[in-house]
């Protein structure tokens, strides 16, 4: 289903101020890649340093992920996978969606939908914000 058939009222990528509370998991079961936007929603600007093209009126954006260590730009248009008439991936808030589409470029960066489920957050932070990262298990830090 289209986002603007989903939101029939209107819906905006960056509504107000980017917060670590506009996204909420829905049914897919990425959870460690919404704790990397929520964390990089800190510093709103390297969400939108993502975004490249956005036209919401045609269905059609361009964002960017880090793959192989080179920024590399994601075609997406505007379909999300829907359940029992919601949309069964990330919740927005406040008809926000820079997380719906940064989750789909995700999925497809990936495969599909079905290949984000589970995972680490190291892995998800390397490809968005383009740099190292580590996983440590608190176990092991004692």
């Amino acid at each position: 289903m289209r986002l603007s058939d989903l939101y029939p009222e209107g819906y905006e990528v960056f509504k107000d101020d980017i917060k670590p509370s506009d996204i909420e998991q829905g049914g897919i079961g990425d959870c460690y890649f919404l704790c990397t936007l929520s964390a990089i929603a800190e510093f709103p600007y390297r969400i939108k340093n993502r975004f490249k093209v956005m036209n919401k009126e045609c269905g059609i954006f361009c964002v960017t992920l880090f793959i192989n260590g080179l920024e590399t730009p994601i075609l997406l248009d505007d379909y999300v996978p829907v359940k029992d008439g919601h949309h069964w991936g990330l919740r927005n808030r406040d008809e926000e969606v820079w997380g719906t589409i940064l989750e789909k470029a995700w999925a497809k960066a990936n495969g599909s939908y079905a290949r984000i489920i589970g995972g680490l957050t190291n892995f998800a932070q390397e490809h968005v914000l383009g740099c190292p990262a580590t996983y440590e298990r608190h176990q092991e830090l004692q």
